[in-house]
């Protein structure tokens, strides 16, 4: 079986580092937190 990819959008990464968005900012944080921790 291959290991699949995933394609980020680039939005994603400015929701990353721009802290004031509240819950967009927390989602994507945890969903870097499951990418890096291989539970996706």
């Amino acid at each position: 079986m291959r290991k699949q990819k995933i394609y980020l959008e680039t939005t994603l990464f400015n929701f990353y580092f721009d802290e004031d968005r509240g819950f967009a900012h927390d989602g994507t944080v945890a969903l870097f937190k499951e990418i890096f921790g291989r539970k996706i």
